[in-house]
C-alpha cells in the first residue's frame, strides 16, 4: 500500500508528464470528454485548458452537477452586461478538481508549504503544479489526499485521449453530435479502458435544487397579509471578495441576498450568508420583505435558477408567482454596479 508521501509523489510525477506533454498546444477547452469511475460508475468530465495562452490546466468536473457548471462557465460571455449578478454565481460556482501549471508568483502559499513538506520544488514559468478542489461558493483549496488516485487516473486517461486526438481529430467529434467517454471494463482493481460514444442529447441533466418546504409558522404569518399588485425581484450573487475566518481555514465567498423594487431599483431588504445556507434563510428574509411592503406581492422575479427552485413551494403556499429573469435587467445590473466598489 502506498504511503501518503509516495502517493503524492506519484501524483506530481504524473502531473509533470501531463505538463510536459502540453496538450493545450493542439486542444481547446471547448472539447470535453468523460471518464467513468470504475467503482462508483459516475462519469466525470474533463477539459484541457491553455490554448489561449493564459491558464494551463486539466479540469475534472464532478458528475452531472460539475458538467453543468462547466457549461455555464463556457456560456458566461453571453451575458450582455458585466454587472449581471448571475455572472458572479457562474464564476464562483465551479464544481471540479483542477491541476494547473503556474508561475511561482501565482502558486498559493498552502501549495508551496505542501510541496516543501514533500521535498519538492519547481523552477520556471508555468512549471509549478497546483492541485485544487473547486466547490460552489468556496475559494479553490489544496486537493484532499483521498482524491489523488482518481485524479492520477484522470491525468493518465487525458494524456491517452490527447495523444490519440493529435493523430485523429475525429476522436472527440466523430459524427458531430457524439461525446467520447472512457469506460472501464474488467475488474475495478485492474480496469481495461475502452472508448464509448454517447449522443450529445443523452448527456445527464443537472440535478435539480430541492425546494424549501414552508413551515407552519411561516404559513400562519402570511395567511392574513393583503396582496399588493406588482412584483419584486430577489437577487442573490456571490461576492468576488472571499472571507477567511481563520488562518489555514478555507476562504468562502459570501452570497448577497437582496430584494429589489424593479421600478426604481430600490433595495427593500438585504442579507448575507454562505451559499449553502440560502434556502434556510428565505422564510425570514421574505417575512422582512412583506413587513416592509405591508403585504405580499403577486410576483417575485429571480435570475438564479436554483433560487427559483428553492422558492417553488413557498411561492405556491403564498400564492406568489415565481418568474425567471435573465440577470441582464437594468434594475439588477444597476444595483450590482453600484455595489461593485464594495464587492471588489
Amino acid at each position: 500500500m502506498a504511503t501518503s508521501s509516495s502517493l503524492w509523489h506519484t501524483f506530481y510525477d504524473t502531473a509533470a508528464q501531463f505538463r510536459d506533454l502540453a496538450p493545450w498546444r493542439w486542444m481547446y477547452d471547448s472539447q470535453f470528454f468523460g471518464i467513468r469511475h470504475p467503482e462508483t460508475g459516475e462519469t466525470d468530465w474533463c477539459c484541457i485548458m491553455g490554448n489561449a495562452g493564459q491558464h494551463y490546466a486539466l479540469a475534472v468536473y464532478r458528475g452531472a452537477a460539475g458538467l453543468h457548471s462547466y457549461f455555464r462557465l463556457a456560456a458566461a460571455s453571453d451575458f450582455e452586461n458585466e454587472y449581471n449578478p448571475e455572472y458572479f454565481n457562474v464564476m464562483f460556482g465551479q464544481n471540479c478538481r483542477m491541476v494547473s501549471f503556474e508561475d511561482a508568483a501565482t502558486t498559493p502559499p498552502e501549495t508551496k508549504a505542501h510541496l516543501k513538506s514533500l521535498g519538492l520544488s519547481f523552477r520556471g514559468a508555468g512549471q509549478w503544479i497546483v492541485a485544487q478542489t473547486y466547490d460552489p461558493g468556496m475559494d479553490p483549496w489544496l486537493l484532499e489526499e483521498k482524491d489523488l488516485p482518481w485524479l492520477i487516473e484522470c491525468l493518465k486517461q487525458a494524456m491517452d485521449v490527447a495523444r490519440r486526438y493529435r493523430d485523429d481529430s475525429g476522436l472527440l467529434d466523430p459524427d458531430g453530435d457524439e461525446i467520447l467517454v472512457r469506460v472501464p471494463a474488467g475488474s475495478p482493481e485492474a480496469p481495461v479502458w475502452e472508448d464509448r460514444f454517447i449522443d450529445e442529447a443523452d448527456l445527464p441533466d443537472e440535478p435539480a435544487a430541492t425546494p424549501a418546504a414552508p413551515t407552519q409558522d411561516f404559513l400562519d404569518k402570511i395567511k392574513l397579509l393583503p396582496v399588493i399588485n406588482g412584483a419584486v425581484a430577489i437577487s442573490n450573487f456571490m461576492t468576488p471578495q472571499a472571507v477567511q475566518e481563520r488562518k489555514n481555514k478555507r476562504p468562502w465567498h459570501p452570497s448577497v441576498l437582496l430584494c429589489i423594487e424593479p421600478g426604481g431599483g430600490y433595495i427593500l431588504s438585504q442579507d448575507m450568508a454562505a451559499y449553502p445556507e440560502l434556502p434556510g434563510r428565505l422564510e425570514k428574509f421574505l417575512l422582512g420583505v412583506f413587513k416592509t411592503m405591508k403585504g405580499k406581492p403577486r410576483q417575485i422575479g429571480v435570475h438564479h435558477e436554483p433560487m427559483a427552485r428553492w422558492l417553488e413551494k413557498i411561492g405556491e403556499a403564498a400564492d406568489i408567482d415565481i418568474i425567471q429573469l435573465t440577470g441582464d435587467e437594468p434594475f439588477l445590473t444597476g444595483v450590482v454596479e453600484s455595489l461593485s466598489g464594495f464587492m471588489r
